[in-house]
């Protein structure tokens, strides 16, 4: 219990010092400083405690201070870079490079990947600074890298070598070929995604009916992917030593280096890496022979990795992975993977709606179904099969292939049924709280009026979760929706910055048209994908037939062109309408590049960096309905 308090108010501190800004940090840490003065006499528990309270304090905002700071002033021309990781292959490949200090994630042509960790290359100034004036824009958030202070994701359509290129790696030669394996097939793509890593091995259609479904953890490398990594190795570990005789249990030890290559080879991600520390904690028990506590380790190992990596602390999968865990080590937690379930999707939430806007509960049901058959068939036979793929080519993934085409048709089953509104889930959440005092009240009469006991244990919802999904959805008032354009006929989205307006309208299925297209091709990816569309089908420029030609093959080269004979859904205010609402969303929002969304009868929203705030007065909407344009083929 003393090292679980420790660790405890180690991890809360450095997290709140992320959180808070510099002078509200300053404040908590000087108030923690008296606190230590004045608790000189209390338990040695105590002064620790506070001890380490403050110095997580400090470090989390160090951290918050960095992140504060001005960033590296970008100079003309061209910049140096130099591979720092390896590649990770994609429609856009994904280039961990170190330039001017700072640590970038580079989006470039997939032909220029693999690349070799130490490569030295030339990025052009002016796409960085064209990728900071994009940073507040939805489909740009999240860090570039959570272990350093830089927030910076660089899409480029060129890189230069600087010197000679050096041979790859075998792990990112693996994951090139696994990635070449994956095209041209849903299932074989759903194998690749969830046991590298690599989201981008499944279309963006698929990736959100996943999402809606409850199932989107499997695509990240997690807890349960190294769990049953190691699960595997040691076991098999154990038993070779076994089998020649050696029976000390410092041999499990050597199974790590087996799993701490699989975390490798995925990109090393903050869930993976925070449950390799627990597996590491806990075969290091074993082999001193003090087994370990599972709320102690859980701590310890979050503890551990926010101490190396504060920032980690502002991780949205990173406080996703530890509230899963919480639940599962709790040493009074039913047994059972509905139960688990319920409770795991139930402690989750508050942070889905907190970051998001939008939870699903409907997981419960499709994870009963999708875990056990993930579990003991998908990932174990998806890493066999990825090991053996450059021998055995496309038959190497097939065993995995059919139990992840089960997956891919639950996730589409799963995601027709309706989505419950975070309204709804809150007044569920105060359903679920009120039957429980009622029973608790009933319990507390029928004991002689002793005090009811909320803590947990039973098999519903964890309270302390129900409390958090009804204070989050109180705090947040109305959620828009978290789609960038609606689904509805007559959606529209555009897109300005200084003289271009682009404006972007659905077709029928899951395309998407353009008109007056400004941005690169690497950015109608990522806008496409943060839509949920596969692909362009049709493109109007106003500056002529050679500049649309000129698109389309740039689009044709990133895989993202699929001509179509249908036309884009609804219409689009005018060209000077878009124009005038794009203005004074820049002026609103304070970015140099503005977004804004509407449909027929729909409020014209502007995207404020933060979130969608309504922007058209009525007059407005009257004008942009009276001069609208018909959608594009």
């Amino acid at each position: 219990m003393p090292t679980l308090v420790l660790a405890a108010a180690l991890a809360l501190a450095i997290a709140a010092g992320a959180a808070l800004g510099a002078v509200q940090a300053g404040v908590v840490a000087l108030a923690l400083a008296l606190a230590l003065i004045a608790a000189a006499r209390a338990r040695g528990l105590v002064r620790g405690a506070i001890l380490l309270a403050a110095l997580g304090l400090v470090r989390g905002w160090g951290v918050s201070h960095e992140l504060a700071r001005p960033r590296v002033v970008i100079p003309h021309g061209l910049i140096a870079a130099q591979v720092r990781a390896p590649t990770i292959p994609g429609p856009r490949c994904q280039v961990p490079v170190s330039a001017l200090g700072e640590r970038w994630i580079v989006e470039a042509p997939p032909a220029r990947c693999p690349l070799a960790v130490g490569d030295r290359l030339w990025i052009r100034a002016e796409d960085v600074l064209r990728a900071d004036r994009r940073a507040r824009l939805p489909w740009r958030r999240g860090p570039g890298d959570p272990r350093s202070a830089s927030q910076r994701r660089v899409a480029v359509d060129h890189l230069w070598p600087a010197a000679p290129p050096g041979e790859p790696g075998w792990g990112a030669r693996l994951r090139e070929r696994a990635w070449a394996l994956s095209r041209g097939s849903p299932e074989r793509g759903l194998v690749v995604a969830a046991t590298l890593g690599m989201p981008a091995a499944i279309g963006p259609e698929l990736r959100a009916q996943l999402r809606q479904a409850g199932l989107g953890h499997l695509l990240a490398v997690s807890g349960l992917h190294v769990a049953l990594a190691g699960l595997v190795i040691l076991g098999g570990v154990m038993r070779a030593a076994s089998a020649l005789g050696w029976s000390r249990p410092e041999v499990a030890l050597l199974g790590l280096a087996p799993v701490l290559a699989y975390v490798a080879l995925s990109g090393g991600a903050p869930s993976a890496l925070r449950a390799t520390g627990m597996l590491f904690l806990h075969v290091l028990g074993i082999a001193v022979g003090r087994p370990g506590h599972g709320p102690t380790i859980l701590a310890l190992s979050a503890a551990g990795l926010l101490l190396i990596w504060p920032s980690w602390a502002l991780d949205p999968g990173f406080q996703l992975s530890l509230a899963a865990m919480a639940v599962l080590v709790h040493p009074g937690a039913p047994r059972g993977i509905l139960v688990q379930s319920w409770r795991i999707t139930w402690a989750t939430l508050p942070i889905a709606l907190w970051h998001f806007g939008s939870g699903s509960i409907l997981g419960v049901g499709a994870n009963l179904l999708a875990i056990p058959l993930f579990s003991l068939w998908v990932l174990p036979s998806g890493l066999c099969g990825i090991l053996l793929a450059p021998w055995l080519g496309e038959i190497a993934l097939a065993p995995a292939s059919w139990g992840a085409a089960i997956l891919v048709d639950l996730a589409r089953l799963v995601g027709r049924l309706p989505v419950i509104s975070p309204a709804a889930l809150a007044g569920l959440a105060l359903g679920i709280l009120a039957l429980r005092g009622i029973r608790e009240i009933a319990r507390r009469r029928r004991r002689g009026g002793r005090a009811p006991r909320w803590r947990g244990r039973g098999r519903g919802a964890p309270w302390l979760a129900l409390v958090a999904v009804v204070a989050v959805v109180a705090l947040r008032g109305p959620m828009s929706s978290a789609a960038l354009l609606g689904e509805a006929s007559g959606s529209w989205l555009a897109i300005g910055g200084g003289q271009r307006v682009e404006a972007i309208t659905r077709a029928a299925g899951s395309g998407i048209c353009l008109a007056d297209p400004w941005l690169s091709p690497s950015e109608h990816l990522a806008l496409i994908e943060a839509i949920g569309g596969d692909a362009v089908v049709g493109v109007e420029d106003r500056r002529g037939d050679a500049a649309a030609a000129e698109l389309r093959r740039g689009l044709e080269g990133a895989g993202l062109w699929s001509p179509a004979a249908a036309r884009c859904e609804g219409a689009i205010p005018s060209e000077a309408a878009l124009r005038r609402l794009v203005r004074r969303c820049r002026a609103l929002a304070g970015s140099p590049v503005a977004m804004i969304r509407g449909g027929a009868g729909a409020v014209i929203e502007c995207w404020g960096g933060a979130g969608w705030r309504p922007l058209a007065r009525r007059g407005d909407r009257e004008d942009a309905r009276s001069s609208h344009q018909e959608g594009t083929p």
